[in-house]
């Protein structure tokens, strides 16, 4: 039981099977108590061959001093002993309403400790950070689903609780599951008259993710624009916009005690990122929108990370990093050569995208079969926010409208290299390599410049 370890608490193991293909489910109990070292082992046993789907495992304390943990597994299992070995953390009641294993107060205190300072490029078109929860609670998106033949399904204005986004019906769709038997494609369509717009002062957010991973922790700091466009840098040739851009940096932490030390720093850049030591990057003592403060090194009295957003973009740099660029052809003809626009230094303007809150977006699951009330199909997979998480995070659809693919999707959706939710890359530079896409007529290629921003 974490770092204070308590005897003579009951603990209560549940283990939920699922089978995909039918949607039969059994459950097991197992009951134990902990020892002087606040440990206690259980296991259930389930025929594999009768449950090949292990869909989740929740551990309770009965005590009413503590709370249940949760722990989940999709299909985790050794081939040759079909076992799944849970890491499972029993904390104090209340402490871990999201239910990801990690103590609220512990996230509270990773969160507010490296809070960031984003600089702002002056030809940057966004006024500043977009609430994302306080434009779906105001209606200012319309959910709207299609066929695999693009046949509109849906098309209504959504507002901000679970119910309004979280749509199934009877053409065998659910905005927050997929599937074979899916026919939903989904996208949230923020009105045009907002895309651009700051949140009012004193709702400007940034978006806090803290998550553990074998011996790490990791805090995420998300912030999200109604637009991103470019189009007036590539002076229209290069038609790259899109509705709705989360963007991020990731600060992968080692525990030291009570404390938290950062150990590398991913910057996210467009389709990959960079990966920092802490002494590359530039931290100050406050998260004051000022360069007054700002050194290159992380030191316990300088915690809170800079980042240098590019205009229109919103790549995150690392100051004096080198930037990225796209070029297009068609045919044999360059026909734009876009470089992103970041300013590393205070000397002709000194501007910042400053946020008043910082919320806690907290952690999705996933279950397979999961089953549609209104027509009793069952679906591929279904995502649950956990505890008191956002519940809009589950949303398995794209955000807005798009002139290229792929469209951007909630962070928890974010897969690969181009934003990581739940994984931290080690590479130096990863992602981002020259790669080439098509855009219309046109060959769009990504290539690493030697350029230090303008």
């Amino acid at each position: 039981m974490d770092n204070n370890p308590v005897s003579g608490v009951a603990v209560q193991l549940r283990v939920d099977a699922h089978e995909s293909e039918t949607g039969m489910s059994i459950e097991r109990f197992a009951d134990g108590v902990t020892n002087a070292n606040g440990y206690v082992s259980l296991t259930c046993y389930i025929d594999y061959y009768d449950y090949p789907q292990l869909d989740c495992i929740r551990a309770y304390v009965t005590e009413p001093g503590y709370t249940h943990a949760t722990a989940t597994a999709t299909g985790v299992y050794s081939t040759t002993s079909r076992t799944i070995y849970p890491d499972i953390w029993i904390m104090p009641a209340q402490s871990d309403a999201d239910l990801d294993g990690v103590p609220d107060q512990w996230e509270n205190d990773i969160i507010q400790k490296f809070k960031p300072i984003l600089h702002k490029h002056s030809e940057d078109l966004s006024q500043g950070l977009a609430n994302f929860e306080q434009l779906l609670i105001n209606s200012k998106f319309k959910l709207k689903v299609y066929n695999d033949n693009g046949q509109e399904l849906y098309n209504q204005r959504v507002g901000g609780s679970e119910e309004c986004l979280h749509k199934w019906d009877v053409w065998h769709w659910d905005t927050y599951g997929t599937g074979s038997q899916s026919q939903g494609v989904y996208s949230l369509d923020l009105d045009n008259d907002q895309r651009y717009l700051s949140a009012p002062t004193g709702s400007r957010p940034i978006y806090g993710h803290v998550y553990k991973n074998s011996d790490y922790y990791y805090v995420q700091y998300w912030y999200y624009f109604g637009m991103n466009d470019i189009r007036e840098q590539t002076e229209g040739f290069l038609e790259l916009y899109h509705e709705s851009d989360w963007e991020h940096v990731s600060i992968r932490l080692v525990r030291n005690g009570a404390d938290f030390v950062p150990d590398k720093i991913n910057y996210y850049i467009h389709g990959g990122g960079k990966s920092y030591l802490p002494s590359e990057c530039w931290w100050s003592s406050s998260n004051s929108c000022t360069y007054s403060l700002i050194d290159q090194g992380y030191y316990e009295s300088r915690t809170h990370l800079h980042i240098w957003l590019a205009a229109n973009g919103h790549a995150s740099y690392n100051r004096d990093s080198e930037v990225m660029h796209t070029r297009a052809h068609l045919g044999l003809e360059l026909v734009a050569d876009y470089t992103d626009l970041v300013d590393y230094s205070p000397a002709s303007y000194n501007l910042y995208f400053p946020y008043d809150i910082i919320i806690n977006l907290g952690e999705v699951t996933q279950s397979v079969s999961s089953q549609c009330p209104v027509s009793g199909y069952y679906l591929g997979s279904h995502t649950y926010p956990l505890g008191n998480s956002k519940h809009w995070l589950a949303f398995r659809g794209t955000l807005g409208y798009f002139c290229h693919s792929p469209a951007p999707c909630m962070p928890a959706r974010e897969a690969g290299l181009t934003h990581e939710w739940m994984f931290f890359s080690t590479q130096s530079t990863f992602g981002n390599g020259s790669f080439d896409y098509i855009i219309a007529d046109k060959v769009v290629q990504w290539i690493a410049d030697t350029s230090r921003g303008d």
